[in-house]
């Protein structure tokens, strides 16, 4: 049987965290970077998409939280 479970992901990992303006109030936080980086850029699509950011403009803003 295939167990098509989300991996663990590590504690060991640090924190990492995107904010956006304190204006929108959008803010994502996690271990996995991957899943932050994702997550910010939906977010980017969907509510900031005149800004035309990209992938590394969104991962010059994140940061350890």
């Amino acid at each position: 049987a295939n167990n098509s479970r989300v991996p663990v992901i590590s504690l060991a990992q640090k924190l990492k965290v995107v904010e956006c303006d304190p204006i929108c109030g959008f803010m994502v936080r996690s271990h996995n970077e991957k899943e932050v980086l994702d997550l910010a850029m939906q977010h980017v699509k969907k509510a900031h998409s005149e800004m035309n950011l990209s992938m590394a403009d969104v991962k010059k803003q994140m940061k350890d939280a």
